[in-house]
């Protein structure tokens, strides 16, 4: 394997750095929790843009031994209200014990009635008008609570709708890395790089990267991972105007993934 395929590995997608995954949803995090010692059960809308750590935060709550509330994790929209019990009741191990749905909700219920139970529903923003009504409604009941993480665009238009609009609910935004974040993420990347100047190149360019990948933490790894892949291409294609890192190479890499439109 070549160095540059080394080096994109430790920015591939599927690769996590803990610390640099909370610290992007660290406000966030502390928001929600914070919401949480609240007895009533409410709905909580999580916005934010693709890559910003909605889906890191839910997968993150859910290992969290320390959360009082038992989390329960959509990680699909559900198609109908009945999908939704449905559900529930078999993440308990349990069959549903009809197909009515006032059953099913009874039956829910039951299970679920002395439980403090967090239900999270990612990419909630693909939930249809009829069944995201339904989850307000049932958020209304106290019998749950329920987070919604959804894209900010879409999150905001639901929002605005007069039946969502007029009912009690939070909304917790994510942010974005700091520059001084996304800094020190490329640096404990690369620290292990056997040639100083890939570190140095990247440390001088640092304030570029940044506002390339927007601060968004999925666009900075994937803008970091294509360029070190064009690199060892050209490598492998013996292009000699491109075998170190450059300003070319990043505004190419940008291109290439989508943050610049030409």
């Amino acid at each position: 394997m070549s160095k540059w395929l080394q080096y994109a590995d430790t920015f591939e997608e599927g690769t996590q750095n803990p610390y640099f995954e909370v610290r992007a949803t660290y406000q966030a995090l502390s928001s929600l929790k914070k919401l949480l010692t609240n007895k009533k059960g409410q709905m909580i809308f999580l916005l934010g843009q693709p890559g910003s750590g909605k889906t890191y935060l839910l997968n993150y709550l859910l290992k969290d031994e320390e959360l009082e509330h038992k989390p329960v994790l959509f990680e699909t929209p559900v198609s109908s209200p009945k999908a939704f019990f449905i559900r529930l009741i078999k993440h308990m191990r349990q069959s549903p014990i009809s197909d009515d749905l006032e059953s099913l909700k009874e039956q829910t219920e039951v299970l679920y009635g002395d439980k403090k139970t967090l239900i999270l529903l990612d990419e909630a923003q693909l939930i249809n008008e009829e069944t995201l009504e339904f989850v307000r409604i049932l958020s209304d009941s106290r019998l749950f609570w329920i987070v919604c993480a959804m894209h900010e665009e879409e999150g905001r238009e639901i929002l605005a709708k007069k039946h969502f609009k007029s009912r009690p609910h939070k909304v917790i935004e994510l942010g974005k890395l700091s520059f001084k974040e996304s800094e020190l993420y490329i640096n404990t990347q690369l620290i292990f790089a056997h040639d100083k100047s890939i570190l140095d190149f990247h440390q001088n360019n640092a304030k570029r990267i940044y506002k390339l990948s927007e601060g968004n933490f999925r666009y900075l790894k994937k803008l970091m991972y294509t360029e070190f892949t064009l690199l060892h291409e050209a490598q492998e294609l013996n292009m000699k105007k491109f075998q170190e890192p450059s300003k070319a190479l990043l505004t190419m890499s940008a291109i290439e993934i989508g943050l610049i439109n030409v």
